[in-house]
């Protein structure tokens, strides 16, 4: 697993302990919270290897650079633990590079479900983890080789946060995802690779509690 994910879980297990204690704008079933901010979406190196195109690079390495885009959340409170929250967010824009060359782009959404468990619902601070579904969606691609492009797919996320109250109502967010990421790179409709991103996304968001 990526280790920006690693180091954010353990984050959050710090903070969660170091602010059990407080008290301060208790969540409540029934709330809701909505947020928005800048999220950054990075591709792991190594995405896969190209084959069946009948040109020379056939067997070469597959690159995806990062975007950052406008996210926004929303989350429903169950309980003062327990929420439910979808995240959307304007296109991101990735170059893709074969054997170090950029060889096209794409942009790509990436909607999110994710059920969370928050730890301290009465503190400040109120880290919390979650797990859900992905349906990213793939548009205005540009491969140079006609008849190519990556499939839409569906996959797991993991997630860890933390809010931090300002006032009542107005929140801090930090946000970071690992996403199950691996679309099939088609040609006429037949698969030739596929694209293992399994991004990490690291957001920072602006939120209020109504």
């Amino acid at each position: 697993m990526n280790k920006k994910f690693v180091a954010a879980l353990l984050s959050v297990a710090v903070v969660s302990g170091a602010f059990s204690t407080s008290a301060f704008a208790a969540r409540e079933a029934g709330d809701w919270i909505a947020r928005v901010g800048m999220t950054n979406l990075d591709p792991k190196q190594k995405a896969g290897e190209i084959y069946g195109t009948g040109t020379a690079l056939d067997g070469a390495g597959i690159t995806v650079d990062e975007d950052t885009a406008v996210s926004i959340t929303g989350a429903y409170m169950f309980t003062p633990n327990l929420g439910l929250e979808l995240q959307v967010s304007t296109p991101f824009e990735h170059d893709i590079s074969v054997a170090g060359e950029q060889f096209g782009s794409t942009q790509l959404l990436p909607p999110t479900l994710n059920v969370q468990w928050h730890f301290n619902p009465a503190g400040q601070f109120h880290p919390y983890v979650g797990a859900g579904i992905n349906y990213t969606l793939f548009f205005s691609q540009k491969f140079p080789i006609a008849g190519l492009e990556l499939d839409d797919t569906v996959g797991y996320d993991l997630q860890v946060g933390v809010d931090f109250e300002l006032s009542d109502n107005l929140l801090l967010n930090f946000d970071v995802r690992y996403f199950d990421l691996a679309p099939d790179l088609k040609r006429n409709g037949t698969k030739i690779a596929t694209v293992a991103l399994d991004p990490v996304t690291v957001g920072i968001n602006l939120g209020w509690k109504f």
